[in-house]
């Protein structure tokens, strides 16, 4: 129980888990058309949810490259799917898709992760 704990608590999973309320929070207080607010926006949209995501899923290993094409394809289809999911539900702003994507990214960086599959090739 206490591993488990600790794993939970690791700084990397409480970043990943805040990643997205701290781009919201970015978003809030600069100003429009601010470069430091696209960027902020645009790192979180391409690596966190996809990190998020890949971290509780723990897929085959592969290189880096395929692991870093594999976050930002990620992160890009969950951006997807959420902006057409509230398009659908006539909700779509920037702001509403981005509460959805920290929303994802905070539940699935604190999800227990399964066990590393085992590589038989």
């Amino acid at each position: 129980m206490r591993g488990m704990l600790a794993d939970v608590l690791s700084p990397y999973r409480l970043l990943l888990a805040g990643s997205g309320w701290l781009t919201l929070l970015c978003v809030d207080q600069v100003p429009r058309d601010a470069p430091l607010r696209i960027a902020v926006v645009l790192l979180f949209v391409l690596l966190c949810p996809g990190a998020a995501a890949l971290r509780a899923l723990r897929p085959t290993r592969g290189g880096a490259a395929e692991a870093g094409l594999l976050v930002v394809m990620t992160g890009l289809s969950a951006l997807v799917v959420s902006a057409t999911a509230l398009m659908l539900a006539s909700r779509f702003t920037g702001s509403h898709t981005l509460i959805v994507l920290a929303t994802l990214t905070t539940v699935t960086a604190l999800l227990p992760t399964r066990a590393a599959p085992v590589d038989t090739g």
